[in-house]
């Protein structure tokens, strides 16, 4: 696993949460070893992963035409996107990086860089601001796909609660809400699927959608004699 991690630092792959997702892998890593001379080797190489470059001043990841059309990916293949729409501030994203800034802040507390503590949590407190005020829609308790439409799919939901990112008050409703969907999503992005509602106790729904009859759940793969997960 450090080895393709180490890979992937000197030769990123395209999709633009692919980014965020070295973070993860760096974050998780620490959780399991507590290794901080492997981290400290690494962490200036992190900073890069972070999309700072595209913030804007309201604290929000944006994105150029290009970048939607190839690098901002939320779900693969495109037919599994539940009819996500695109925009240049869109949802998912901007989830991935206030992810990968909370868990900058731990790693970076851990390894005593107290500036970049300062700066990431500052960031983090902004971001989620601008999270709520913009993509939030309190009519119906969703998030919408992004700035200037009010299309709310699966993985505009999905992404901010598994992650941690919805406010107390609105928890519950945006719960009930996602427990009630199917399997609008691949097996990439039914990982952070089942993360949300076994975070939020629904943890009987999500195992009902992992045990599902069809051709959309981990039975049916079981079923079909696989002995790993389907890409």
């Amino acid at each position: 696993a450090r080895d393709t991690f180490d890979h992937l630092l000197r030769h990123p792959t395209w999709p633009t949460e692919w980014a965020s997702h070295l973070v993860f892998m760096a974050h998780a890593d620490w959780w399991q070893t507590g290794d901080k001379a492997w981290l400290a080797a690494r962490f200036d190489a992190l900073k890069s992963k972070l999309l700072l470059d595209r913030v804007g001043a309201d604290g929000l990841v944006a994105s150029k035409p290009a970048q939607i059309k190839q690098g901002d990916i939320v779900d693969w293949p495109a037919g599994e996107r539940d009819g996500f729409v695109y925009t240049p501030v869109n949802t998912v994203v901007n989830a991935f990086s206030l992810r990968a800034l909370e868990m900058m802040v731990e790693l970076a507390t851990a390894l005593g860089r107290d500036s970049e503590v300062a700066d990431y949590a500052q960031r983090v407190r902004v971001g989620r601001a601008a999270l709520q005020a913009q993509l939030f829609d309190p009519a119906s308790g969703r998030y919408r796909d992004g700035v200037g439409t009010d299309h709310s799919s699966l993985h505009a939901n999905l992404f901010p609660l598994a992650f941690g990112l919805v406010p107390a008050e609105h928890t519950a409703r945006l719960v009930a809400w996602l427990a009630g969907q199917d399997m609008r999503c691949s097996v990439y992005a039914a990982q952070y699927f089942m993360e949300a509602l076994f975070r939020n106790g629904e943890a009987g729904r999500a195992v009902g959608l992992m045990l599902a009859a069809g051709d959309r759940s981990w039975r049916h793969m079981v079923e079909s004699g696989t002995t790993i997960t389907w890409e």
